[in-house]
């Protein structure tokens, strides 16, 4: 099997009416079998995603990324801070509020052409970030439409210079940013290297001797302005993404097949930095939905010409996943349900981590995007499709006896490990 992105995703129903437990079992299959990591879902501010579709999705490895296509006038605090306590007990950390702020249909007519539209946006979406990390989630500024009627690139550099003059330091550091990455027309390499090798790129500006970020590479020029104005990059997620169906000829199938295959070989082999997830647009769709073009499948059992490509290349040999490149390096998984021995478990495993330089936690999504994963537990501690799942994902997989870690007294750890870490593991 070809070594698979941690990175890669998919768009589910373009609709919150499908959430039910056939759905759920009809679907799981069909996303293990494209090797899913992440699912981008349709919410409602009226009710929440249910905890049975979600809850499925996490013990299949699965991550839900939530997102609510509003205009800036139709979110309220009121509205989404019982959805954002209950999503993030059932384990979710991804919830997408607004869409496309630098449109002007997202906005009320009367409001668009008042000055100073940045901070008139940040002025709504600040107290739904900030809610968002008091409750434990990942607070996620929403996807911009790339140019746009508000050019998107100057619409995120002026944001995010808003909140950190605003003070919210706090919340940029754990702040990520949803995207959309249309290819279109263009190569994938188009604008690739980012406002650093194309400087002439400016907004509004189409100068034909130069790339900008209208194409797959919008990530690295979003890295670029969040390194520019904050002094470091920020995680994203491309909330939808590749090539859409637009010639049903033939020849027209044929090459969205290959394009976007050729995406998920390019997150494979390339590991795009910051980059956390790519969703594929869209799984499926009703028959008659206006976005049933751009759907892999008409059911879970008929698969269309892009998913039957994209599962022959899942087939393809893998390659090894290099730790230079892994935006992770090295990750200490932990089992999901350590009883009493918590507490010990961290700090053991903060241990490790220090002589390792590794990351610790319990995300087995996050765990993909490392070179190297130690597995802390037997093989019941964890689902038995999680080392599957990492060694799909390039990792190289190591597996450390909790009841030998427990016997290594805590001063002596290090002076046992030593500089060779031999500590016991099971292959």
């Amino acid at each position: 099997m070809a070594r698979m992105s941690s990175r890669l995703g998919f768009v589910y129903y373009p609709d919150d009416r499908h959430y039910a437990r056939p759905d759920l079992e009809a679907w799981l299959p069909v996303l293990e079998g494209l090797g899913t990591h992440w699912l981008a879902l349709r919410g409602s501010l009226n009710r929440a995603v249910p905890e049975s579709f979600v809850q499925g999705l996490l013990e299949a490895g699965v991550e839900p990324i939530i997102y609510h296509p509003t205009r800036v006038d139709q979110v309220g605090l009121s509205d989404v801070a019982p959805l954002l306590d209950c999503y993030q007990r059932w384990g979710v950390r991804h919830v997408v509020l607004f869409d496309r702020p630098n449109q002007r249909t997202s906005w009320p007519a009367s409001e668009w052409g008042k000055s100073g539209l940045v901070e008139r946006f940040l002025d709504r979406a600040l107290p739904i970030l900030l809610a968002q990390r008091a409750a434990g989630l990942c607070p996620v500024f929403p996807a911009l439409e790339p140019g746009g009627d508000y050019w998107d690139t100057a619409f995120l550099s002026a944001s995010l210079a808003g909140l950190a003059r605003r003070g919210q330091q706090a919340l940029l550091r754990d702040l990520r940013l949803a995207l959309y990455a249309w290819p279109g027309s263009r190569p994938l390499d188009w604008g690739a290297g980012g406002p650093q090798r194309w400087p002439k790129a400016k907004p509004y500006a189409d100068p034909e001797d130069t790339q900008d970020h209208l194409g797959f590479r919008i990530f690295e020029w979003y890295g670029a302005i969040a390194r520019e104005t904050l002094g470091t990059p920020l995680p994203m997620i491309a909330l939808a993404g590749g090539h859409i169906l637009r010639d049903h000829t033939e020849e027209g199938t044929a090459r969205h097949a290959e394009g976007n295959v050729e995406i998920a070989r390019t997150l494979a082999e390339e590991e795009p930095e910051g980059l956390l997830a790519f969703c594929f647009h869209l799984l499926t769709a009703r028959a008659d939905a206006p976005e049933a073009a751009a759907a892999w499948y008409t059911t879970p059992s008929q698969p269309l010409a892009v998913a039957e490509a994209f599962r022959r290349f899942l087939q393809e040999k893998p390659q090894g996943k290099s730790l230079e490149n892994s935006p992770l390096h090295k990750y200490i998984l932990l089992p999901p349900d350590s009883g009493g021995q918590t507490d010990r478990l961290w700090v053991l495993a903060g241990k490790l981590a220090r002589l390792d330089r590794a990351t610790v936690g319990y995300s087995i999504a996050d765990a993909c995007l490392a070179a190297d994963v130690t597995l802390i537990g037997d093989a019941l501690a964890h689902s038995r499709d999680v080392e599957p799942r990492l060694r799909a994902s390039g990792c190289e997989v190591r597996r450390l006896d909790p009841a030998t870690l427990e016997a290594i007294p805590l001063d002596g750890l290090a002076a046992s490990l030593g500089s060779e870490k031999t500590f016991v593991l099971q292959e």
